[in-house]
């Protein structure tokens, strides 16, 4: 053995690694010799890079300004217990996680159980997040997953008090990191079950300055030394948030601010169970589907539905007078060299059905994580699929019955899935349904046969209907369901005036 490994050795023993000494626990040595037992648990490097300390009791002191940086690091004031935290963080893995994987699950719980959050702020704010989220869903009536401790609604903390006590921690904050820009994704997200949008555009906004600042958009500019973990996790992080911004365009009309053509990010690794991903590299068996395979085609559906957007805009009416006119003629798509709705639909099935049978039944919720979240993406994957299909057939001119087709469709297909899933998915997936409907009802922009209206009339109100079932009890007011009525009313009231000037004109 050398004089350096030897030195080593003596230096562990007799002293705590630096990942230790910060989270107060006891550092032994590995069986290995090159890590101390709870750095090579987490696949930590374990480093002794801080000064040594005179042993004995520190000197005293004068002034409180003299407390050394190490005695004015950051504390908090505990909102809920480490219980109600653990508890919290299983109703997210089970409700959330299957259609948001933003985190390596087994390395994220692990810290959880150790208490990382009462040592590292950023990490402190991604747990008070993923509780705000998880608490909001559990008293808007999604189901408590049968192994956790606290089994009843009243006994989960109010999501505000995690929402506010994490804003209050990022108001503090001088660096940015990778747990908060999911911190801010996840506080998006939340801000849709609260049902405030211009909540869910600050959070967004504040992830995508993080991103650009870092390039997250471009696999090569990520840290050369991210191990096989913190890439993966990268990955899911990135292509939700841009399902994300693709679905807040289509359902509330703003602007897409992901594009594709400037990514160079890869999907992420279709694993059977995160337990495949090791910080030295992945698994991938074919013994079992792995659930992000329909997490992967949910992102194909939104790639095309980000080229079905621009394909409505294109399409707009521009007259040579217009100061757009010229750019817009310049850059216009040649119709021969773009793909037919025909030919997109027929990429869509096939897609389809390549996948496993697993995405394509969604069976009751039995409380198990691995088995359920199949039926989650499931679920998720019809809603995406009408989107898409609604969206192309908006700009053609014989597409009333076929939106209606395709809305009656849906509603069949949710007709056989269990309630508790659309409602354990948040209230983004009661918007997703109601931006299908304002996808149907677009079409009405012109007078139609009162056959067609009728047909188009039907569908909303039974949509409706749908909506108004499955958001009942939820704690915060959203009546989305009433949005979609009012706008019944407007296409009543538009299809009236219109029969009015007709008469008028034939008179």
């Amino acid at each position: 053995m050398s004089v350096n490994q030897q030195t080593q050795k003596k230096r562990r023993n007799t002293r705590a690694c630096d990942r230790c000494h910060k989270a107060s626990i006891k550092c032994s040595p590995d069986v290995s010799g090159d890590s101390c037992s709870s750095c090579a648990a987490f696949g930590c490097h374990c480093t002794y890079d801080r000064p040594r300390k005179r042993r004995g009791p520190p000197p005293k002191i004068s002034h409180p300004a003299a407390l050394s940086p190490e005695k004015a690091r950051w504390s908090h004031q505990p909102v809920a217990s480490h219980s109600t935290i653990v508890a919290l963080c299983q109703v997210f893995h089970h409700v959330c996680y299957p259609i948001f994987p933003y985190f390596h699950w087994p390395s994220f719980a692990a810290l959880v159980d150790s208490r990382e959050y009462d040592h590292h702020q950023s990490f402190f704010t991604l747990v008070m997040a993923v509780c705000a989220d998880a608490s909001a869903r559990v008293h808007d009536g999604a189901q408590i997953p049968p192994t956790t401790l606290l089994n009843k609604r009243e006994l989960y903390p109010p999501s505000e008090l995690f929402y506010h006590t994490c804003l209050d921690s990022m108001q503090d904050m001088t660096d940015f990191d990778f747990h908060v820009m999911r911190a801010e994704a996840i506080l998006g997200l939340l801000c849709l079950q609260y049902n405030d949008l211009r909540g869910t555009y600050r959070h967004i906004h504040r992830y995508l300055g993080m991103s650009a600042e870092i390039g997250f958009h471009n696999e090569a500019r990520w840290p050369s030394d991210l191990d096989c973990i913190a890439r993966e996790e990268r990955r899911r992080l990135f292509w939700q948030q841009y399902q994300l911004d693709v679905y807040l365009a289509v359902t509330f009309g703003s602007a897409v601010r992901h594009r594709e053509a400037q990514f160079n990010v890869r999907y992420p690794t279709e694993v059977v169970d995160d337990e495949d991903i090791s910080a030295d590299g992945v698994v991938v068996r074919t013994d079992q589907p792995s659930f992000l395979r329909g997490w992967n085609f949910v992102v194909d559906l939104y790639r095309i539905l980000e080229h079905v957007n621009d394909r409505v805009r294109d399409q707009r009416p521009l007259a040579p007078t217009d100061p757009e006119f010229a750019v817009s003629t310049l850059f216009a798509k040649d119709s021969h060299q773009t793909p037919s709705t025909g030919d997109i639909f027929d990429m869509i099935q096939r897609l389809y059905d390549a996948l496993p049978n697993a995405f394509k039944e969604t069976k009751e919720m039995i409380g198990d994580p691995k088995a359920d979240r199949f039926a989650f993406q499931a679920a998720n994957i019809v809603i995406s699929m009408t989107t898409v299909k609604m969206a192309l057939v908006g700009s053609e001119e014989q597409s009333v019955p076929q939106r209606c087709a395709i809305a009656s469709e849906l509603l069949s297909s949710l007709s056989t899935i269990p309630a508790s899933y659309i409602r354990s998915s948040s209230t983004a997936m009661l918007h997703h349904l109601a931006g299908v409907g304002h996808l149907l009802g677009s079409v009405i922009q012109r007078p139609i046969s009162q056959w067609k209206y009728l047909q188009v009339r039907s569908v909303l109100l039974a949509m409706a209907d749908l909506i108004s079932t499955l958001e009942s009890g939820y704690i915060h007011p959203r009546d989305i369901a009433g949005k979609v009525r009012t706008h019944v009313q407007r296409i009543d009231r538009y299809m009236e005036e219109a029969l009015m000037e007709t008469g008028k004109v034939s008179g």
